[in-house]
């Protein structure tokens, strides 16, 4: 099965007119966004969009022009969340706009050392960067694709003025706001990434790799401000790749650790959504006699079930196996049987049953509420 996707290509940072610019060029209806724009309850500004021309590349320009009385206004976090919410944008895009924003919000509130529903939006709060959050949220909607990468976020040197005066490129907020993500420190003289694409990424991004295995369906480019010795463009990528690995085991062999534990993980684990988990009597190092304890689990998943493995057992170390599987197609068919319904799980091949299996709870509990043996009721779930 093919997955779906984007690729954010950060060699020369990210902005929010950048990254709408791009999402646009992928083909979003530029005069729909447009329209649904206009309904905001919200004025004072005007929107261009345009083709230019960076260091020889076609790319696409959104800019959002802001009269001067606009200039001047701050917003809290809870002015920019009555904006969004009285919007006509679908559920989906009010959230993850909303998720943007918040991302900014945490972020100044630690830098500046205030509450958070104290902090004034400055460049963030302004309209244009809420018309750009909104907008670039939509434009992933449109898109619908099933994950969102990125290759390490670009940053600049030197200082910028803001509200605040001057201050370091990378900006306080954008640090902070990429903390845990891969950053390139370039030698370039300019901000390349701002708070807003810094909060895309944050946001957006899945994974951070470089692409392989994959078929480039379509690429956009959304121009910078800058003139810059590279093109200063954000480059997306929308592709089709295979869901290669899309389950993890993890492996950890155990020899120290009370017995009665395992009952308790075991339950755990399940409850938290692990697809399986199996225990191995297995010979450690110096002829010890442990356990080996196996987990499967999505991959978008591992990290919380490694945290788990950590904090429930007395392992120092975990090996994680990507790999894929094959699954029958599966069905649950209710059966009629002298006792009650009885679900059963048919298995297709081709299109064709080929097998299938009366669950186990459903038998237990009507041979022990008729006092039958378990066979007895398994021996009635004909199909």
């Amino acid at each position: 099965m093919k997955k779906k996707i984007l690729y954010f290509d950060c060699f020369a940072g990210i902005s929010g007119d950048m990254t709408v610019s791009a999402l646009l060029d992928l083909g979003v209806d530029f005069k729909i966004l447009q329209s649904k724009l206009a309904e905001l309850n919200v004025s004072g500004y005007s929107l261009d969009f345009k083709e230019v021309m960076k260091n020889g590349i076609s790319a696409k320009k959104f800019d959002v022009k802001i009269d001067k009385t606009e200039s001047h206004v701050h917003r809290h976090l809870a002015d920019v969340k009555k904006i969004i919410q009285e919007s006509t944008f679908n559920d989906n895009v009010k959230k993850l706009t909303m998720e943007m924003f918040t991302h900014v919000a945490v972020a100044e509130a630690k830098i500046h050392n205030k509450p958070i529903d104290k902090i004034h939006f400055h460049e963030v709060g302004a309209i244009d960067s809420i018309i750009d959050i909104l907008s670039v949220a939509y434009c992933i909607d449109q898109l619908e694709v099933d994950e969102i990468y990125s290759s390490p976020i670009s940053c600049g040197k030197g200082f910028v003025n803001c509200a605040h005066g001057k201050i370091p490129v990378p900006a306080p907020a954008t640090l902070e706001i990429l903390q845990n993500i891969p950053i390139n420190f370039t030698e370039i003289p300019k901000e390349l990434t701002t708070p807003t694409g810094a909060t895309i990424i944050k946001t957006l991004v899945h994974k951070f790799k470089p692409l392989s295995n994959v078929n480039i369906l379509k690429t956009g480019y959304g121009a910078g401000y800058h003139d810059l010795e590279i093109p200063n463009v954000l480059r997306v990528m929308l592709g089709e790749i295979e869901n290669e690995s899309d389950f993890v085991e993890l492996v950890t062999n155990i020899d120290d650790m009370n017995p009665e534990t395992y009952s308790y993980i075991f339950e755990k684990l399940f409850k938290n959504g692990a697809l399986d988990v199996c225990l191995e009597n297995i010979i450690m190092k110096k002829n010890r006699p442990g356990i080996k304890l196996s987990v499967i689990c999505h991959e978008n998943d591992y990290k919380k079930f490694e945290n788990l493995i950590f904090q429930e057992t007395t392992t120092f170390g975990i090996r994680k196996y990507p790999f894929t599987r094959s699954e029958l197609k599966k069905e649950f068919i209710k059966v009629d049987t002298e006792y009650g319904k009885i679900n059963v799980k048919a298995g297709y091949l081709n299109g064709k049953m080929i097998k299938y299996s009366p669950e186990y709870e459903d038998c237990k509990r009507y041979a022990e509420k008729n006092n039958v043996s378990l066979k007895t009721v398994y021996d009635l779930c004909k199909l």
